[in-house]
């Protein structure tokens, strides 16, 4: 997987990892194994207690992992508004917003 988000933060402790050298290791590996199908789950370094990579608080939404997805073709730029509705009407699952074109 290509690149690395700065700092990671445990849902359960509130711990924030810094991902530098071989703290980002075993994130690799559960992010590589999460893109590949595979149930890959890592435990906090300071609690102890598994993680799902999908309950990690990227900084700044660096990995956007779920199921989910959504493309807006030939659309204006997403109002914050409209995000904001779109994401109360998906149930006030985390949303993140990817702009650009791929």
């Amino acid at each position: 997987m290509a690149g690395r988000a700065p700092v990671v933060t445990c849902p359960h402790c509130a711990a924030e990892v810094e991902l530098v050298d071989e703290a980002w290791e075993p994130f690799d590996e559960v992010l590589n194994g999460w893109a590949e199908g595979r149930d890959a789950i890592i435990a906090c370094p300071a609690c102890a207690q598994p993680v799902e990579p999908t309950s990690w608080k990227w900084a700044d939404d660096y990995f956007a992992l779920g199921h989910l997805g959504f493309t807006f073709w030939n659309w204006p730029p997403l109002r914050p508004e409209f995000v904001a509705e779109f994401t109360h009407r998906l149930g006030g699952h985390r949303t993140v917003l990817l702009a650009g074109k791929s």
